[in-house]
């Protein structure tokens, strides 16, 4: 009830920013950060302050291109568990037509009759956007757990590496297939 509370005051009850900003914030997702951030080697942060770098630049030159595999990974899992949700939309949006897809399978469960047929297909019409998002960022996640994994900052430089359009250079994940190569 108080994040109710606080959704009302902001104004945001009723829009889809109530839905946006509580799954962004969550402590799954504050934990993963912490931990990823805090495997970035102090030495690539002191050797871009030595550069010339201020604490800002630091942080968008360095620290958050590093960063991106995790900040994907989060938002893979933040997306799936939003478009998931049936409690937070059915609390936060008051307007029929602002309901997520959770919520409207729901309403084809009426009190003495239930639409299997249109519940099922609603069903599985609401699961191919969370695997096409899986699918396409997939490479990421298989990223960012390899990345944290690594506790030798000589390890990360083993990686092979790529040059970002901005000229940022950063360890480049070994690329997999998502099929085993057999047909």
């Amino acid at each position: 009830m108080p994040l109710y509370f606080v959704l009302d005051a902001l104004g945001w009850i009723d829009t889809p920013l109530a839905l946006i900003f509580p799954a962004g914030a969550s402590a799954f997702g504050t934990f993963l950060l912490a931990q990823f951030f805090r495997g970035i080697p102090r030495e690539l942060e002191e050797a871009a302050i030595i550069d010339g770098c201020g604490r800002w630049g630091v942080f968008v030159h360095v620290v958050l291109p590093l960063g991106r595999p995790a900040l994907i990974t989060l938002g893979i899992f933040t997306f799936g568990g939003s478009w998931n949700s049936f409690l937070g939309p059915l609390v936060f949006l008051e307007s029929i037509d602002r309901y997520t897809l959770p919520v409207g399978v729901a309403l084809f469960q009426g009190s003495y009759l239930t639409e299997f047929g249109l519940t099922f297909a609603a069903s599985v019409l609401s699961t191919p956007p969370v695997l096409i998002a899986f699918v396409i960022f997939q490479c990421h996640i298989t990223a960012a757990a390899a990345d944290n994994g690594l506790k030798n900052p000589a390890d990360r430089a083993a990686w092979p590496t790529q040059v970002t359009p901005s000229g940022a250079v950063r360890a480049a994940a070994p690329r997999r297939r998502w099929w085993n190569g057999s047909i």
